[in-house]
């Protein structure tokens, strides 16, 4: 940590007289353009440096520049050619050069969906609103953002993908005894190990979305418990406004399976006899309801939300702060459930 904050520090302080000079020579731009360029950026920090120095990246392999300077990659050079990159892709205006980026990050893309680790990540195109955490990496402590990124890429390490390096004789079953294999997934959805830190990461989230609403001045019922023919249902939030009643659900679902767990709550609770169930408990503590719907929360265990679920937030009156706040608080949980796991089985 104390070796990332000195980089970080030595990243954000470059003295102005050689950045001035590098952006002059890389950029092409007069010495008016650069002083007034370089005056109105900031100093950014590393996540932000690596983000411009991709960019930087995909800029020259379009255009077909090279570096010039085989300067050594300190921390000093790496923040210079991080800013110059980004400046030299902004100010660019080549037709050509913007349509081969394109087609460039589009492959990456494709290429990151077809992986096994990524396959996952295919979600978030529709969903941009679980990325705020990575676009303003300020808001979250740097332990949160390197792990965070590495969950959403399945970089923590598994017997799975331990076993992927080819050691011989290695068993990939899980450490738990289920007789599955010890996949991220499995840590995080279905290990019996971790079950209890599933239910906390699902009661964090659903405390948060509850705390949000109040706010607003919506009446929360939070686990109200409401008697049927045969049982009862128990729906985790129920948030009443205005004699209107909104039945949310929250889920925190594996890869892929949004769609279906959204149909899946979408039929249960849009029953008749439900539907009455939670009218007529509502009714029996004084809280008169002309009129109920029901919108599932549902978020990846990577942290990715549902956009159906986003923009059913977004209509309570929520903002898209408190989407990502959401989506961050899963990842988290999940992270957390990652170390109970580690704890349980270490030996």
């Amino acid at each position: 940590m104390g070796a990332q904050r000195h980089f970080d520090t030595i990243s954000r302080y470059t003295t102005f007289e050689s950045c001035l000079l590098l952006v002059k020579l890389v950029s092409g731009l007069t010495t008016a353009e650069a002083e007034s360029a370089y005056g109105k950026a900031a100093f950014y920090s590393v996540p932000c440096t690596t983000q411009c120095g991709q960019r930087f990246r995909i800029w020259q392999g379009c255009s077909g520049s090279q570096p010039s300077d085989p300067c050594p990659i300190d921390g000093l050079y790496f923040q210079k050619e991080c800013f110059l990159g980004y400046l030299s892709a902004v100010s660019s205006s080549d037709a050509t050069c913007s349509g081969r980026e394109e087609e460039l990050v589009a492959a990456w893309g494709d290429s990151l969906h077809n992986s096994v680790d990524g396959r996952g990540l295919r979600e978030l195109v529709a969903s941009p609103l679980s990325n705020r955490w990575l676009v303003f990496p300020e808001r979250v402590f740097s332990r949160i953002f390197i792990r965070g990124i590495q969950l959403r890429c399945n970089l923590l390490r598994t017997r799975v993908r331990s076993a992927r390096h080819g050691h011989g004789g290695q068993t990939i079953l899980c450490r738990g005894n289920c007789g599955q294999p010890e996949s991220l997934v499995h840590i995080l959805q279905f290990c019996w190990i971790t079950h209890d830190a599933r239910c906390a990461r699902h009661n964090r989230v659903a405390r948060e979305l509850a705390k949000r609403l109040r706010r607003l001045g919506y009446t929360v019922f939070e686990e109200l418990r409401a008697p049927t023919s045969t049982s009862f249902i128990k729906p985790d939030l129920i948030a009443v406004r205005e004699r209107r009643a909104t039945v949310i659900d929250v889920s925190i679902v594996s890869d892929g399976r949004g769609v279906t767990v959204w149909n899946e709550k979408k039929q249960k609770y849009g029953a008749d006899e439900f539907s009455l169930a939670i009218i007529s408990a509502l009714r029996a503590i004084g809280c008169d309801v002309d009129f109920l719907v029901h919108q599932p929360m549902i978020i990846s265990y990577r942290g990715i939300c549902f956009p159906q679920s986003a923009k059913a937030v977004i209509g309570l009156g929520l903002s898209k702060v408190t989407v990502s706040d959401l989506c961050l608080l899963a990842i988290v949980g999940s992270l957390r459930t990652y170390d109970t796991f580690m704890r349980g089985t270490w030996r």
